[in-house]
This record gives structure tokens, sequence and C-alpha cells, in this order.
């Protein structure tokens, strides 16, 4: 019985010992400081901490075994004369200030084992606002906390640094500082810092200048860590807003909205930084990842920089440049007045800019793309791109839509599924794939250039290799480097010239001239005149100029020129060859077809099996003919002549060496020969002069028949002039002269 009364005696005196130092089990102070804070409460029942007495420095040091803060709030005693609190009325001075000894900083550190919960407001009563450092390693819970008349709060989960009496720093190598659903209210405070090796928002953060800064001062170990774990109702609120991690790996994680209103918002993390809605006055945000699930918005430049940037929900806005210097990943709408940069990007929603789009690595665009100036970046592979001051890129894949008001260049190949147009040039180093609609006011130029579709140009078109199965269109000319193949449609309203060989089964039509080497053609008409190697026609050539050949001509289909035809080569015609000039071929022609000239037609020897009609002479070495030969003037046979079909000419038939006729042969002027045989019909107007003749045909002319050898005659001859023999005559047919038979 004795004991208990002396262990209940005990338990008083301590109480009675230690009732400043302790409040409600709530505020105590540290036994083992060596400062001399005390404790006391208003009239209201409202928490009272005299601080100790500041150093030379102005500091105050109050070191604690518990801090915490309930809903009545604290009061923060630097009064060295009564004061009147918001909080609690009328306070008596601290006594342990002598009169102007008020602190300038006053450091709260817990050096127990709980962490601080702070659920109400810490008043200053002081003359002036004051700097207040609230410290506990163990962590602290802040829920609907504030401050009134602290000038600079920081709350911290590190330790207190003090040199010579001075503040120079917090050492945090542990402890969090959890934001309850009611937050805290920094808004009396200049500027408020929050410091801890982690950072939990379950509620908001409203300030003027706001500080964050989380991880361990001094760390190497890699961490996966969230340094900052914002939940959907954890925002910050301030005029300005700061915000650093500085743990190696930890991150940032905030669900709710951070708005920093006046200035710049600064997020800087060595790990992953995620959030939802951001608002600043300039935002720099700085980590190894960044996701966005909602909003950021700018009234001044965005700079983000991380290595993964993935941008999601409304979109990011801002009123200068926006710079995301990683490799994008934009699922939502970025917009700003100025210009956008960024390493690399990955498009399904809409980047919009008034100013430049620079993309410094590759572009996967399944959205759009829009911006009032340039556009450049490497290797694209895009759905819809706009800039109205040009484009430049590496390679291009065009899904849908190109445009742009000034010069497309691209450094390497293009691959067209779309519609791409430029008012200016456009210009491919390397090779085209086109299987949609290219269109320039300008010219256009490429490599190897395929088509399927359609290209058209104002200006001119050149390109290396052209194989064509579409449409092409210039208003000026087209010049290809290399061969071409064309099954489609090509019109130029000037020359098409081809460096190597041209195989066409489609349409070329030029206003121009044409020239190529090699040519196997459908359709061609040139109207300035055609200029090939060898050529090959098996529908239709056109020109209003010279067809000039520097080879062979195979025609098996219409060839029309109101000039002339002209074949250094070989002539074989199975078809229909009309020229208003001449038609000159430097070796031999056969003609299965139709040949029609208004001038004259020269040849090497000559194979006629269809019909050859020339308007002045017909000039040959050697002449075998089927079919049927009509001269407007002379013809002239270096050679022999072989015929078994019909001649007729205006003018003289001269023939250097013999013929052998089995068709019919007619002639307004005269004919000569050396030997001649003939079975069918020879007349001739104005005289036949021969050296033998042996007929068994008609022989027939209104002037003199002279045979210098000899006459074999079984069939008909008349001469109305004449008939002059020097050698012998065998006649078993009929010969009529009205004149002399010598």
């Amino acid at each position: 019985m004795r004991n208990k009364v002396f262990r209940k005696f005990i338990t008083i005196i301590f109480l009675l010992i230690y009732n400043i130092e302790i409040f409600a089990a709530n505020l105590v102070v540290d036994p083992n400081s060596n400062y001399n804070t005390k404790l006391d409460e208003s009239a209201s029942g409202v928490p009272i901490v005299n601080i100790s007495t500041p150093n030379d420095r102005g500091v105050s040091i109050n070191e604690f075994s518990e801090y915490n803060i309930d809903e009545k709030g604290q009061i923060l005693n630097n009064a060295d004369n009564v004061g009147r609190s918001h909080l609690g009325g009328l306070v008596n001075a601290n006594p342990n200030l002598a009169p102007n000894q008020a602190a300038n900083l006053v450091i709260f550190q817990v050096n127990g084992s709980n962490r601080s919960q702070i659920e109400g407001y810490l008043e200053a009563l002081s003359r002036q606002k004051i700097d207040v450092i609230l410290s506990n390693e163990n962590g602290i819970y802040i829920n609907n906390g504030g401050t009134i008349n602290v000038k600079n709060f920081t709350v911290t989960t590190g330790k207190v640094n003090l040199k010579d009496g001075d503040f120079v720093g917090i050492d945090v190598q542990r402890g969090n500082i959890v934001i309850g659903p009611n937050g805290i209210d920094g808004t009396n405070a200049n500027y408020v810092e929050i410091i801890a090796k982690a950072l939990e928002l379950r509620g908001n953060i409203v300030a003027n200048d706001l500080k964050v800064v989380t991880g361990s001062n001094s760390t190497t170990s890699p961490t996966n860590n969230i340094a900052i774990d914002a939940k959907e109702l954890g925002g910050m609120y301030a005029n300005r807003i700061r915000i650093i991690s500085t743990d190696k790996g930890a991150g940032v994680n905030s669900d709710a909205f951070i708005v920093s209103k006046d200035s710049k918002l600064e997020i800087t993390a060595d790990g992953k930084i995620k959030v939802n809605k951001v608002q600043g006055k300039g935002i720099d945000i700085k980590g190894k990842e960044y996701e966005q699930k909602d909003l950021a918005y700018s009234d001044e430049e965005i700079s983000i920089n991380a290595d993964k940037i993935k941008l999601s929900g409304t979109g990011t806005q801002a009123n200068k440049e926006i710079n995301l210097n990683g490799v994008v990943e934009n699922n939502a709408t970025i917009y700003t007045k100025e210009g956008i940069k960024t390493k690399g990007l990955t498009n399904t929603g809409v980047v919009q800019a008034i100013k430049n789009i620079e993309i410094e690595g590759n572009l996967l665009n399944k959205g759009e793309i829009l911006t009032n100036e340039k556009f450049t970046a490497k290797d694209v592979n895009s759905k819809k791109l706009v800039a109205l001051e040009g484009i430049s890129v590496n390679n291009l894949i065009n899904t849908e839509e190109v445009l742009t008001n000034k010069e497309l260049k691209i450094n390497g190949s293009l691959e067209n599924n779309g519609n791409i147009q430029a008012l200016d040039d456009i210009s491919i180093k390397e090779n085209v794939d086109n299987k949609g609609k290219i269109v320039t006011e300008a010219s256009f130029t490429s490599g190897d250039f395929k088509n399927k579709k359609v290209l058209s140009a104002k200006n001119n078109i050149a390109v290396n290799k052209l194989e064509n199965s579409g449409k092409i269109v210039t208003e000026k000319k087209l010049d290809i480097s290399s061969s071409l193949i064309n099954s489609g449609a090509i019109e130029a309203e000037s020359d098409i010239k081809v460096t190597e060989n041209v195989l066409n089964t489609g349409e070329i039509l030029t206003n121009g001239s044409f020239t190529a080497k090699d040519i196997n053609s459908k359709k061609l008409v040139a109207l300035k005149g055609i200029s090939v190697n060898n050529l090959k026609n098996d529908e239709t050539i056109a020109t209003n100029e010279n067809l000039d050949i520097v080879g062979d001509f195979e025609n098996n289909g219409k060839v029309s020129t109101n000039k002339s035809l002209n074949v250094a080569g070989e002539l074989k015609n199975t078809g229909d060859i009309q020229t208003l000039d001449n038609i000159s071929i430097k070796e031999n022609a056969l003609n299965k077809g139709n040949i029609l000239t208004n001038g004259f037609f020269t040849s090497k020897d000559l194979k006629n099996e269809k019909v050859l009609s020339a308007k002045n002479n017909i000039t040959v070495n050697k002449l075998e003919n089927n079919g049927k030969i009509v001269i407007g003037k002379n013809l002239d046979i270096s050679k022999s002549l072989e015929n078994s079909g019909r001649i007729e000419a205006v003018g003289n038939i001269l023939i250097s060496e013999n013929a052998n006729n089995t068709g019919d042969i007619l002639t307004n002027g005269s004919f000569l020969a050396k030997d001649t045989k003939t079975t069918k019909s020879l007349i001739a107007k104005e005289g036949i002069s021969i050296s033998n003749l042996e007929s068994s045909g008609i022989v027939a002319t209104n002037k003199e028949l002279n045979i210098n050898g000899s006459l074999e005659n079984n069939g008909n001859i008349q001469a109305i002039d004449k008939i002059d023999i020097l050698g012998n005559v065998v006649n078993t047919g009929e010969i009529l002269t009205n004149g002399k038979f010598t």
C-alpha cells in the first residue's frame, strides 16, 4: 500500500516538474535540449511556443520530442511584449526575449521517434514576418495546415545544418511528408518549401511560391521509387512552384492539378514524372520519363527534357515555344503560337504550331501535324502533314495528305499512297514509289520514279529512271536521265528527253520534241519533232516537225509528220507512214504497209509489198516491188528493178541496171534501163530506151523506142514516133509504129 502511494507521488512530482514542456502529449519539448524553449497556452486554449532565445545571428533553435499541431492551431511567440494573435487573442511577451531580440529564423527540430501531425495553422506572433523551418526525420503529416505571419515556411524531414549559428542547409536521408485530403494553405507565406525523402499528396498545396525537393542529398544507389506521389485530390497551387527530386531513379506522380500562376513551373526528377494537369507561366520539366495524362498549359514556353515523353488527355498548349527534348508519344493535342522542337515523335493526335515544327529524329504520324511555317524531320511516316512555309525531311511515307505553299524537299526516298501538293518545287534525291497523287505548281525532281497514279507539275519534271502506269503531266519539259517504261499516259507542253531506251505501251503526248535512244512504242505524239536511236512503233507516232531516227525504224502502226522522216538505219513498215516532207532511209527499206509522202523518198535497197506513194522523186539502189508504187516525179533506181506489182510515175523512170517486170509499169515520162524483161505491161509516154528487150507483154510509148541491143518479142510493141533497134530482132508478136522501124 505504501509503495503504491509512493509511485503515485513520484508521477505527480514528474508532471509538476515537466508540465510546462508537455501539452496534451502532442507537443513535448526535448528534455535533453540545451535551448530554453517553453510551452504555454492562450486564454482560449491555443498552444503557445515561447521560442528559445535567438543567437547573435537571429536564429532561434527549438527541439522537441513530440511536435504536432491540432485543429486549434499553434502560436509561435516571437514577441517581446504583449501582442494580439489571430488564433488566441492576447498573448503575453515571450519571457525568453529581451527587448528588440525577436528572431529572424525559427527552427523547430523534432528529435523523437514519431512523425509530426500538422492539422491546424501555425501563427507567428511577431512584429514582422519571420522564416520558420519545421524538421522531423520521422516524417510529417499535414492536413488542413497553414501559416499566419510567416515569411518563408520550410517543412522537411532532413536534418538542419548550422555553421557558426547560421543556417547553411538541410541534409535529407529519410522521412516522408504526406499532405492529407484537406491540404496545406501557404498563401499567407511568401514562400513555402517542402524538403523530404518523398512526398505524398492526397490534398492540395496552395501557396504563393512553392518549392518541393525530394530525395537524399547524397545518394548513389539506383531506385525506382516515387519521390512525389500526388493522388487525384492532391494538387499544388501557387504563384510559383519548383519541384525537385534528387534520388537517382526516383520520380514524381501527380493525379491532380499543379498550378504555378505567376511564374514558371519547374519539376526535376531523376526518375519518371507522371502528371495529370500542370499549368504555369512557363513550364520546365526534367526527368528520365514523362507521362502526362491530361493537360499542360503555359502562358510562356514549355520545356520537357526526358528520354521518353507520353502525352494524353486534353493536350499540351503554350503561347510560346514548346521544346520536347525526348522521344514523344502524343495521343492528344499539342498547340503553340510559336514553334515546336522534339527529338522524335509518334503522333495519333493533333500537333499544331504557328511557327516551325522541328523534329530532330523520326516521325510516325497517324494524326495531324499543322504549322504555318516550316517542318523538318528525318524519316517520316505520316497521315496528314501541312506546313505552309516548306517541308524538309530525309525519307517520307505519306498515307493520306502532305501540303505546303513552298518547297517539299526530301533528301532520301518517297513512298506516296495519298495526296501531295506543293506550290513550290518538289525535290527528292532518291527513289519515288507513287501510288497516289503528286501535284506541284513548280518543278519536280527525283531519282528513279515509279508512278501508278498521278504526277502533275506546272514546271519541269526531271527524274532518273521512269516507270509509269498512271498519268504524268507537265506544262514544261520532261527530262529522264535514264530509261522510260510507260504503260500509262505522259503529257508535256514542251520537250521530252530520255537519255536511254523507251518501252512505251501507253501514250506519250508532247507539244515539244521527243528524244531518246531505242524506242518500242505504242502511241507517241511530239509536235516539234522526234529524235531517237532506234524506233519500234506499234500504234501511233505523230509530230509536226521531223521524225529523226539515228538507227533502225520498225513501224507496225501509224506514223505521221508534217515534215520529214529521216532514218539512218533500216526501215521495216507494216503500218501506215505519212509525211508532208521527205522520207530519207539511209539503209534498206521493207514496206508491207502504206507509205505516203508529199516529198522525196530515198533509200538503199527497197522491197515494197503494199503501197508506196511520193509526190516527188523516189530514189533507191535496188527496187523489188510486189505492191504499188506511185511517183509524182521521177523514179531513179541506181541498180536493178524486180517488179511484179504496179509502178506509176508522172516523170521518168531511170534504171541503171537491168529490169525484170512481171507486173505493170506506167509513166508519163521516159523509161530508161539496161537489159529489160517484161511479161505484162511497160508503158512510157515520153519514150523507152533500153539495152536489150525481151517482151511477152505490152510495151508502148508515144515517142521513140530505142533498143541498143537485140529484141525478142512475143507480145505487143507500139511506138508512135519510131522504133530503132541496133541488134537482132526475133518477133513472134506484134510491132506497130507510125514512124520508121530500123
